[in-house]
């Protein structure tokens, strides 16, 4: 018997795929977010101890205080307020008016060695009004911290979000959703809206 070598001609050869190296991508700069309202923390209260005060004897003069011209009159029960609801002078809700502020900003905080802060120059403002409207206004003026540490904006910094308003030569001249920030936060810097309202968004987390 002899052998017989086949050639398979009709055999499409295989290559090996080409691989093209992709570029290495860059994550977009981060955007933080903030909800603004939080009440600045409080101290717990301290009771203090004191001994027994030992009984008031009237002089003459100064009489019992049981007299029957006294009486619990003097408190008074007054009379119901006007105004209704969110106005927060009668006798409905009498709460804080339906709303929310929040704050954003791009990057890290710029530190100025002249004034010894760290800066920002960027800070959004996000206005949510009661008819579930939103406003949208980039803030002109300088946000100060005395560290990172401080700066809500900082996604280390585990702090709450205050309102720093502008300076008050400009204040007047701000628009009217400034105008309604300005309004609605305390001394502080916290909002004085009620965010748990029909129709005000739960806050933005940040995102890329």
């Amino acid at each position: 018997m002899h052998a017989i070598a086949v050639s398979h001609a009709d055999s499409v050869p295989t290559t090996a795929p080409v691989v093209v190296p992709r570029p290495a991508g860059k994550a977009a700069q981060k955007q933080a977010i903030k909800h603004a309202g939080a009440d600045r923390p409080k101290p717990p209260r301290t009771v203090h101890t004191s001994p027994t005060p030992e009984p008031i004897v009237p002089t003459p003069g100064e009489g019992a205080g049981a007299g029957a011209g006294a009486g619990a009159g003097s408190l008074g029960n007054g009379t119901s307020g006007t105004g209704s609801g969110n106005a927060g002078r009668g006798a409905g809700g009498g709460g804080a008016p339906c709303g929310a502020v929040d704050f954003s900003a791009r990057g890290p905080a710029t530190f100025n060695a002249k004034t010894g802060f760290y800066e920002r120059t960027n800070v959004m403002a996000i206005v949510h009004y009661a008819d579930g409207s939103s406003e949208t206004v980039a803030l002109d003026w300088t946000w100060r911290f005395r560290s990172e540490d401080v700066d809500p904006f900082n996604p280390n910094a585990d702090v709450p979000m205050f309102f720093q308003p502008p300076p008050p030569a400009q204040r007047a001249n701000e628009p009217p959703a400034v105008q309604y920030i300005i309004k609605n936060s305390n001394a502080h810097g916290g909002t004085k809206l009620n965010a748990d309202c029909p129709n005000i968004p739960p806050p933005p987390s940040p995102h890329p």
